[in-house]
């Protein structure tokens, strides 16, 4: 999935998988689809002729007619309870008679509420603004020749005027795009349907995180664009209608085949994962230079625990063996996988502790060593280290320092605590005092993540974490993991709970095994950091199966990028 990050906006790309289809000769348009229960209900139409469709497996199991002949032009569709909402006009067309036509699942009309002071131009979408109460957000329509910034309404059944507007920015993100659904979600919040033309298999959908509000709730910027393209031998491929079910988006599609066959379906974002409050994808992962065993070539190292680069493009790492020897090193050609590293600095006296993390900041680099200490290493090899001792302002007896990153305010560092799995948040200046208090800033939720890493912080790409999921064999879980995920945190949404949720994850996308044809046994994110071409940059300890070895296992230990994502900080 490649795309671009610039702090505000994260464009990524995915391709839907197709499901059942949608057949009905008399009515050709998908306009809208919501999820009663299990069952997946949808409106398809051709002027007044619309038909409720229905379907209890809407990936294997084709819908069928409910009720035919419903007499309105159908634009949307949602659900509340048990009850089917939808968006129509008394004929083909925009605005004039917009109207909200409450149904039950049988297709019966229960009542009407008519929007169209409210839109008086007409509504492209609509969807409930709770799940509970019979509160609406409405898409006003807009044509190519305004569709730049985007108009929404919340609306009460049967109120005579909207309980508040806001706008959206459409704009930015490539071709200006023809309107079609909504969705909402209270956790991920609002989804906007689009696509370009009807023949060029071009479908976005943009999200809107409520948030990040640009104008306390008047104004958004989409956190997030989603291009859905199709590939393949298709005259049109116009996605159509938004909802969510099982973990993912799941859309409505209006097809026609290379020889005209119209084909409409129903298909799934399987590459994309929503969960709690967050989503994941995954992310291609290049490797780079190994780091091996010995980077100082009196003493063997086998944990590869942090980097950082240090102002000229070159990333320093430290390698350590039982909490006890560490090494310093750089490697200044990082993403060649022929090249080699170099060695700095040797520790022999357990001084770095395990080295979680580490930040390279004004000519020094702090260290994270064990007892809640910070270690301060000058880039001049002759100066002394300087420790220092990091105690909480909110008296947290378990305090456990983990991970630290500079850059948050000017001469501060960000400082991540971790105990039994809760992530707490600090920050604190390295000055002339050696005992130095750090201020709480928040709790991080890390749910499904069980085993967190280090720490990256940018004042416009904001908070990066890294975590690894061990395996679980026959119940009991093991140290051997393989899967990984860097989780997101804006510290923009930070808010008087002091809980914040990471917004989305990348999930390293790690072939079962490496370029010699060995098997990964496991395969850990220890540190991240951010070069000057604008990659984000890894270091992951590796082993890999190998019957050459005394220990069948051989390490790979080494420097990673994520390679299909581009991140931008102009």
């Amino acid at each position: 999935m490649p795309g671009t990050f610039n702090g505000t906006t994260l464009t990524i790309s995915a391709t839907p998988v197709d499901g059942a289809l949608i057949p009905d000769k008399s009515a050709t348009n998908v306009a809208g689809i919501a999820i009663v229960g299990s069952d997946m209900y949808c409106v398809k139409t051709t002027g007044l002729k619309t038909t409720l469709l229905k379907t209890t497996d809407y990936m294997a199991t084709k819908a069928t007619a409910v009720k035919k002949d419903l007499n309105w032009f159908a634009l949307g569709l949602t659900k509340i309870g048990n009850y089917l909402y939808m968006l129509a006009e008394d004929h083909k067309g925009y605005g004039g008679s917009t109207t909200i036509v409450k149904l039950d699942t049988k297709g019966n009309q229960l009542g009407t509420y008519s929007i169209n002071e409210i839109c008086p131009k007409g509504a492209l979408g609509i969807t409930a603004a709770d799940g509970t109460n019979e509160k609406f957000i409405i898409m006003h329509y807009a044509d190519k020749s305004n569709a730049g910034t985007l108009a929404f309404s919340v609306v009460d059944w049967k109120a005579a005027e909207a309980a508040s507007t806001f706008t959206v920015t459409n704009s930015g993100f490539g071709y200006t795009t023809r309107l079609q659904d909504i969705y909402y979600h209270t956790s991920f919040g609002l989804f906007i349907l689009t696509n370009n033309t009807f023949s060029t298999l071009q479908n976005r959908i943009l999200v809107v995180d409520y948030h990040l509000t640009d104008d306390k709730g008047k104004k958004y910027t989409p956190c997030s664009v989603i291009n859905v393209n199709k590939t393949g031998e298709y005259k049109q491929y116009n996605l159509e209608s938004i909802c969510m079910k099982a973990n993912h988006l799941v859309l409505a599609s209006n097809v026609i085949t290379s020889d005209g066959t119209a084909e409409d379906k129903f298909s799934v974002l399987e590459g994309i994962t929503y969960s709690g409050k967050t989503y994941t994808f995954a992310c291609g992962f290049k490797a780079g230079a190994r780091v091996p065993t010995k980077v100082d070539p009196n003493y063997e190292t086998t944990n590869l625990g942090c980097v950082s680069f240090n102002g000229n493009n070159t990333p320093y790492f430290i390698k350590q063996s039982q909490d006890k020897v560490a090494v310093l090193g750089y490697c200044k050609n990082y993403m060649n996988t022929s090249a080699g590293v170099s060695h700095f600095k040797t520790f022999t006296d357990g001084l770095l502790g395990h080295a979680n993390g580490m930040s390279c900041f004004n000519g020094k680099f702090f260290v994270v060593a064990g007892n809640n200490k910070v270690v301060a290493i000058s880039s001049n090899k002759e100066d002394e280290e300087i420790t220092y001792t990091v105690t909480p302002n909110d008296n947290d007896k378990s305090f456990a320092l983990k991970a630290i990153n500079y850059f948050y305010e000017a001469n501060t560092a960000l400082l991540l605590s971790v105990v039994d799995g809760t992530l707490k948040l600090y920050k604190c200046t390295f000055e002339n005092e050696k005992n130095v208090k750090a201020t709480y800033l928040c709790t991080l939720v890390n749910a499904g993540q069980p085993t967190s890493q280090d720490i990256f912080y940018h004042n416009k790409l904001g908070l990066f974490v890294g975590t690894s999921n061990p395996h679980t064999v026959s119940g009991v879980t093991t140290k051997i993991t393989t899967k990984n995920t860097l989780l997101h945190y804006n510290l923009k949404k930070l808010d008087d709970s002091k809980l914040l949720y990471p917004d989305f994850g990348f999930v390293t996308d790690i072939p079962a095994k490496d370029a010699q044809g060995r098997t990964y046994n496991s395969f850990e994110l220890e540190s991240v950091a951010l070069d000057q071409n604008n990659k984000l940059i890894a270091v992951c300890n590796v082993n890999v199966k190998d019957a050459t070895h005394t220990s069948g296992l051989a390490s790979t230990d080494g420097f990673f990028q994520y390679n299909t994502l581009e991140f931008i900080t102009a």
